[in-house]
Parts: structure tokens; C-alpha cells; sequence
């Protein structure tokens, strides 16, 4: 057999026809990525990007909604041209070196920036680690509950015609992965003033007790990894959202 790289590349990066073609046939025309997620990207009264930073003693600082948003809506969807990412090789590398220069001050400040802000990515080929890097997302909170989850990542692209399992490949998710990765939508109606919050526990692998164990203590104290400051964060710039 004979390896064929542009065969390879065209799968890596599908063209708009392809995507066309696939959402116009069965099974893709059935599929949620197709008669819901595309349309709904493609129409920007969709995206919303009006949000408010606010400070708080405990938390640090919080996303606040400074617009209505409807359920199925996507929040703050240029975050995925903002994000900085590190692929697994790069990670464990970082982490190898450090082991090596413990002393090595403003690698070791990177990552704690990635662990601190950050989240595990795995969608799509996107293996490793991504963070926001300056975009309001930053600052949204973990939501101890069902209720206070207002937001989510949009979970339903990911569903085969029967709901039953996961699709294998998806010109509409292969043509944007790093939107897919990052991108999260409202839950449920969310008004103007209300916190945004999202459910941390998507953002380590499965089985990591150790996060799990932290997403408690956030619960029970409100303190996150980012430290806040004790002369008080009205009029410092130090950073303290629960992540």
C-alpha cells in the first residue's frame, strides 16, 4: 500500500465542499453537527461577546453576562483565536526540564499558568494542553451544580445519528477543531447580570482524584489556584478566579 499524503492532508483540514457535500447526505444531514451547530456558527446573532469582569473577595474575580443570552448560544466564541496551546510532547517536556532546573523561575511561572488557567484538550487531534490567552473567558468559575452551570462546551456535535456513541469524522468538526475545543455555549437562558459559570470537571482527564478532590475544596471554601492578595483586590491587578 502506498501512502498518500495529500489524501492524509485533505482529511486533516476538509474542504468547505466536503463539508457541503457531507451535511446534504445521510448519515451528516441527520446529525446535530450539521442541522443545528453549523447553521446556528454561521448566524452571528449567536455569538455574544458583551461581558462584565468583576472583582470578588473570595473568588477573585467572576464573568458576569452583560446581555441576555439564550440557551444554545455560543459565549465569548473568539476565545479560540485567543487560546495558546501545548501539545502533550511539548507538556511533558516542560514538565522534564523542570525536573532538571527546578530554579528555572519563568518556566516554571508558564507552567503554573497552564495548570492554574488552563484545561486538558483532547478533541480532534488537539492533544494537551490549551489556555485563554486574553479574552474574558478566562475568568469564568466552576459551578458547584447543576443550577449554577449556566454554561458548557457543546457536546452535542459530538453525537452519531442514534445518540448512541461518538462520530468517527466529521468535515464540520475536522474544518474547526480549535473552535470545537474551546468553545462553549449557553446551557440554559442566562439574563444580564447573572455569573457565568461551567462545570471544571471537563478540564483534566478522567480519573484524576486529585482534581477532583480540588473542585471539592473550591465548593467548600470558594478559593481557587489563583492566589488573591491580602491587601484586598479593589485596587491591586493580581489575578484570583477560582481557577
Amino acid at each position: 500500500m502506498v501512502y498518500d499524503g495529500p489524501t492524509h492532508l485533505r482529511y486533516g483540514t476538509p474542504s468547505k465542499s466536503w463539508e457541503h457535500w457531507y451535511c446534504h447526505t445521510a448519515p451528516g444531514k441527520d446529525l446535530d453537527s450539521c442541522k443545528l451547530f453549523l447553521p446556528n456558527w454561521m448566524n452571528f446573532t449567536y455569538h455574544h461577546s458583551n461581558t462584565e469582569v468583576r472583582r470578588d473577595h473570595v473568588k477573585g474575580r467572576g464573568l458576569f453576562a452583560a446581555e441576555n443570552i439564550p440557551a444554545g448560544h455560543f459565549v465569548l466564541p473568539e476565545d479560540a483565536a485567543f487560546a495558546l496551546r501545548m501539545d502533550t510532547y511539548q507538556w511533558d517536556a516542560l514538565n522534564e526540564f523542570l525536573k532538571t532546573f527546578p530554579d528555572a523561575t519563568m518556566y516554571k511561572q508558564l507552567q503554573d499558568f497552564f495548570y492554574a488557567y488552563g484545561f486538558e484538550s483532547e478533541s480532534m487531534g488537539n492533544t494537551g494542553w490549551a489556555v485563554s490567552g486574553s479574552c474574558n473567558n478566562t475568568f469564568t468559575n466552576h459551578g458547584c451544580t447543576k443550577e449554577e452551570q449556566n454554561l458548557s462546551p457543546v457536546d452535542y456535535v459530538f453525537d452519531d445519528e442514534d445518540k448512541t456513541g461518538d462520530v468517527a469524522f466529521s468535515p464540520v468538526l475536522f474544518r474547526r477543531p480549535e473552535v470545537i475545543s474551546v468553545l462553549t455555549m449557553a446551557r440554559v437562558d442566562i439574563s444580564a447580570g447573572d455569573e457565568l459559570m461551567i462545570d471544571y470537571s471537563s478540564f483534566r482527564s478522567e480519573g484524576n482524584t486529585e482534581f477532583t478532590s480540588f473542585l471539592s475544596s473550591i465548593c467548600e471554601s470558594g478559593e481557587g489556584l489563583v492566589p488573591i492578595e491580602d491587601e484586598g483586590i479593589d485596587d491591586k491587578e493580581e489575578s484570583g478566579d477560582e481557577l
